[in-house]
């Protein structure tokens, strides 16, 4: 399947929403143990925030997937 591929059924559209949810997870838990991985002198603030966003908004992003 490729970016210009129409989803021609239900079983591809939640086979798509289930992989994107996969993605959101993982980008949250890597954001995460980055993050917490770091020691202090390695990563200034805006490097943190960045971090912090991203796992954040994954988290809820995967959130509104599962309700």
């Amino acid at each position: 399947m490729s970016l210009a591929s129409t989803v021609t059924s239900d079983h591809q559209l939640a086979r798509l929403l289930q992989i994107g949810v996969v993605l959101e997870e993982v980008v949250e838990a890597r954001s995460t143990r980055h993050h917490r991985s770091l020691d202090d002198g390695e990563c200034d603030d805006e490097v943190a925030a960045l971090l912090d966003a991203s796992a954040e908004e994954s988290a809820a992003h995967a959130r509104g997937w599962r309700s």
